[in-house]
């Protein structure tokens, strides 16, 4: 593994994460650090923006543009198949709102989801729709049950890439096949995998891509991709319009109610200007360094975890057989999982508790040397309480 990742690599990594040097950070899949380019393309746009006012602004087009080229390229898309938006639950609130639902059409999808991606599909059980939960068991979802709750009145699928407490992940390209077949939308919550994982939205059959920049991305929060394909953008609906849903954009008194020809419709006013500019050094990172070096790494760091969990006698909950493994690790614990975090927190290690175990998500800077100091930590403390 060294000759992959030598120290001057990984040193040159972590030089991008000042977070580094005074935490061992292994909580990307909660709320990530930015790194050093991040930081400085924010704070040029606000100095420029303090000094000039909108004087620039036709760089800031131009950022928007490079945007969606470097996301469409992490995602696995168009360029003119990539929106802005605030976060995930907006994105999938699009799909929700704008999709024309009749009474007894059924959508699909776990019990296990962030809330981001439950309740946008329950605020439409009133209309008649019918949210069909498919269990967690055991930390997995299990593939054919997924596929034997899809019926002649499903219209829509939505499950997240990775779901964020078990650290599972779904076969999107399986699910995206049958939908492809039965002409139903696949909805992806895309923000516990895209930066970590692979995404290839187009030949997965994937129709929509929502995920915030703040987790895996190493970006800022208030801002997320909103990927839509050709055919959910022909049967989702506007809901939210402003002067920049429409081709008239910039021409403000020729009212033209024609709206743009590509996902650009759903970016319903000025974005956060400050967020993209963060955004887009988080991609151009992620694409330099490489989505595939990134994802060897962290199987390997997570790998490595799971080792030193069992020799350390802490119990594995998340999957990480084929192609079930994620960049989280969930660790059963006998105490208390909120305890057990917060004493990590001072000795400055940061995790999260979730469902009453301890989730670590380490990301490609990180080491073996943190990861073998905060699973012996896990066990030290896990066994003090016990005996307490």
């Amino acid at each position: 593994m060294t000759q992959k990742w030598p120290t001057a690599l990984i040193e040159e990594w972590r030089g991008q994460f000042p977070v580094a040097l005074r935490w061992n950070y292994l909580n990307h899949a909660a709320v990530a650090p930015i790194s050093r380019s991040c930081f400085e393309a924010m704070k040029t746009l606000i100095e420029d923006v303090k000094l000039n006012g909108v004087v620039n602004f036709s760089d800031w087009y131009r950022t928007h543009d490079s945007l969606r080229k470097s996301a469409a390229n992490l995602v696995g898309c168009r360029a003119d198949q990539v929106a802005v938006a605030k976060n995930t639950s907006e994105g999938i609130s699009f799909v929700a709102q704008g999709y024309d639902w009749h009474s007894g059409d059924v959508v699909v999808t776990s019990s296990s989801e962030f809330p981001a991606n439950t309740y946008p599909w329950m605020s439409l059980e009133p209309r008649g729709v019918e949210i069909r939960w498919v269990e967690e068991i055991d930390g997995r979802i299990n593939l054919e049950r997924v596929l034997e709750s899809i019926d002649s009145r499903t219209k829509i699928v939505s499950l997240s890439s990775v779901e964020f407490s078990s650290g599972f992940r779904n076969n999107l390209e399986a699910i995206g096949k049958v939908c492809q077949e039965r002409d139903i939308l696949w909805v992806v919550d895309g923000i516990q995998s895209l930066g970590a994982l692979p995404m290839q939205m187009e030949a997965w059959g994937i129709d929509v891509v929502a995920a915030d920049a703040h987790k895996w991305l190493l970006g800022p929060e208030g801002v997320a991709l909103f990927c839509v394909s050709d055919r959910a953008l022909d049967r989702i609906e506007v809901k939210e319009v402003g002067w920049s849903s429409v081709i008239n954009r910039g021409r403000y008194l020729e009212y033209d109610f024609t709206l743009q020809p590509d996902a650009r419709r759903f970016e319903c006013g000025t974005p956060t200007t400050v967020g993209l500019y963060g955004l887009l050094a988080a991609l151009e990172l992620v694409n330099a360094v490489g989505i595939e070096t990134i994802s060897e790494r962290i199987k390997h760091l997570g790998d490595f975890a799971c080792q030193k969990a069992d020799e350390c006698g802490l119990t594995l909950f998340s999957a990480r057989e084929s192609e079930l493994w994620s960049g989280i690790i969930s660790l059963s614990v006998v105490s208390s999982a909120s305890k057990i975090a917060r004493e990590l927190q001072q000795q400055g290690i940061v995790v999260a508790p979730r469902d009453g175990r301890i989730r670590l998500s380490p990301h490609y800077y990180n080491t073996e040397d943190e990861i073998s100091h905060a699973i012996t930590s896990i066990s030290e403390l896990d066994n003090a309480q016990e005996m307490a």
